[in-house]
This record gives structure tokens, sequence and C-alpha cells, in this order.
């Protein structure tokens, strides 16, 4: 089977989706779907929409470039798999059905519509799935978390930590995390707990500083500013990119894995498909998991982000296996996943 992979760049995920359907022995023509960082469909950037035009011509114009420039866009293809598909536009499926009049259209979307206003391409696609229960129940789609992989490195290792988390900031995981904390600490001081901050601030960062303040807006600017002036300091944030081995390590080592989600989104987070692959317990103040097939109160504690309380039972009490849990996690492990996008079901 010819499939033109529009994908989304996401810490290395997509590659693991081509390689998976190529394994598969499916010739894939991989092509990234380019965000515009002024995008109007963005929920937030509503200043932009009086240039919504504009960026309807910029992604025409960058389809009819890249269909130029790259000749396998105008061979045959029997499916698009499509994730997130910011790119995406009228004039690429009208290009691809004068082409391709049988080909098959599938979405999955990792994002939520909180984010970006995927439902407007909704028309254009034969089946949609999404990781947002949320946008599931609204739009009467199909629910699809996030792939886990498996590790060849777990079992190999001694566990290091009882709780460990690393994760970039947004929203209000700052605050989140130092209320955690200070519940976990007569709990447990076993943990690993680190907040990455990006150190470069833009220009005139001082003055966006005053005004977000005046009019308490860009709170996550806010809060880096400050961590980054050392107007606050913590022994939770770390200036300096994890790499995804050292994250994968910290994440094997560990007997439980914290979740902080952004407050908009309903869907489960990569860090939290691939711990509970691996068996790990978790920690989350994704209140939504109760809804989702996955939800399993021995391997998953909720957590209130403004009033966290923490069970200690939880936390002390040792694991048991779960085989029922363990073949309902294997159905999202990456090759069976992959099935459900190429052919609708597991194992077709």
């Amino acid at each position: 089977m010819r499939i033109l992979a529009l994908l989304s760049s996401s810490y290395g995920l997509e590659d693991n989706i081509v390689k998976e359907m190529e394994r598969k022995g499916h010739e894939v023509v991989y092509i990234e779907d380019k965000v515009y960082p002024f995008d109007s469909y963005f929920v937030k950037a509503h200043y932009y929409r009086f240039i919504q035009a504009l960026v309807r011509y910029l992604k025409v114009k960058y389809w009819r470039k890249k269909i130029k420039s790259n000749r396998e866009l105008s061979t045959k293809f029997d499916k698009l798999i499509c994730v997130n598909g910011y790119s995406v536009c009228p004039y690429l499926f009208l290009y691809l059905k004068s082409i391709n009049p049988s080909i098959e259209t599938v979405l999955f979307t990792w994002d939520s519509n909180c984010l970006y206003t995927f439902y407007r391409n909704y028309k254009y696609f034969n089946r949609i799935y999404s990781f947002d229960f949320l946008d599931v129940e609204k739009y009467n789609i199909k629910y699809l978390p996030i792939f886990w992989i498996k590790d060849d490195n777990w079992g190999n290792n001694r566990l290091k930590y009882k709780i460990s988390f690393v994760g970039s900031l947004h929203n209000d995981r700052f605050e989140v995390l130092n209320r955690i904390v200070n519940k976990l600490l007569p709990i447990t001081n076993n943990y690993y707990i680190k907040l990455v901050v990006d150190a470069s601030l833009p220009r005139f960062s001082f003055l966006r500083y005053v005004i977000y303040k005046l009019f308490n807006v860009k709170r996550n600017f806010i809060t880096q500013y400050r961590l980054v002036k050392n107007i606050d300091s913590s022994t939770l944030v770390m200036f300096e990119s994890v790499p995804i081995d050292v994250f994968n390590e910290i994440l094997r080592d560990s007997e439980i894995i914290l979740d902080i989600e952004q407050p908009f989104q309903s869907g489960l987070t990569s860090r939290m498909m691939m711990a509970l692959g691996l068996g790990k317990k978790i920690i989350t103040t994704n209140k939504y998991i109760t809804k989702t097939p996955l939800y399993s109160p021995e391997y998953i504690s909720i957590i209130d982000r403004i009033d966290p309380k923490i069970d200690a039972e939880f936390i002390n009490e040792p694991i048991a296996e779960n085989t029922t849990f363990s073949q309902k996690m294997e159905s999202y492990e990456l090759e069976k996943w992959t099935d459900v996008l190429l052919y609708g079901e597991v194992g077709k």
C-alpha cells in the first residue's frame, strides 16, 4: 500500500509512526505538517483573524510549491494518514482526489480543538480519531489515545525514584508542581521533579512583563520571566532541555510518574501512555481519564491541581499485576495503534 503521511513533528513521534508503517511493508511518503505561528485558526490567536485570508493563501502557496518540488506527490496513493493537519487546506484535497479518486483519508489529532480548530477540516476525512475525550463527545468522532512504544531496556534497571516528573513550563504547571511537592514531602523525599524553562527571553522582555502583569495575561511568560531573572527561584526548575534518552531513563527508573496536563486538555499525554504501557503507576491532574477505557484505580490516582491531596497508601503500596489492564494497554502499543489508522481496526 502507498501511504502519504502528513504528520506533525513532536519529539520524534512522527518518525516512529513512519518506521512502523514501513515495517509493515507499506511504501510511505512523509511530509511534515507545517505550522504557521500566526495561524488565525489557533484559538488563542483571535487577534490574527484579520489576516485569515492571508493564511489561507499561504497554505495554498505552500502546497503548490511542495507539489511542484516533490514529484512523489503527483503519484498514486491508497491512503492519506494525517496527524493534526495544521497545514491542511481544500486545495490539497482537491489535488489528491484528482489523482487518487478512491484515496482513503484518515485524521488523528493529538491536540485539542480548544487549541486549534481542527473540526473545520473534518469534512475532508473518511475516518477521524482524537486523543481528546471532550472532542470525541462533542464532535461524535472516534476515541484513540496516543500510542506507546515497547522499551527493550525495561526490566533491566533498578528503580531509583519513587516519583518523577520532567516537563516544560506551561500555564499553571509551576504553581501546581510546588503544591504537589509540598504535599509529597511528609510521605517521601525520593523524587525527581524538574520543570524545564526556556532561558532565552524575547526582545523588550521587561516591557512585556510589565504590560502582561498589569493586564493579567500571558501567565506563562510572566512565570518564565520571573524564573529566568531569578525574581522567583526554585530547585524544581532547570534551564536546559532534557535529551529524549535521558527522559526515557528517568521514566524507566521511576515507580510512579506524575502527570500535569494543560487545563483545557482532556486527552492523555504521551508521558502517561508510555508510563502505563511500562507498568508504572500514575498520579495525574487529568480527571477525564475516568471516562476512558484505560482508567484503573490500581494504576491511576487523580488529584486536584488547586488542592492536591496525595494518597500515601497509593504511593507506598506495591503495584499488583493486572492482566486485563495489560491487555488493554497492548491494544495501544505502536504496532496495533498504526493498525487502527491503516485499517480501522487492530490486526486486520
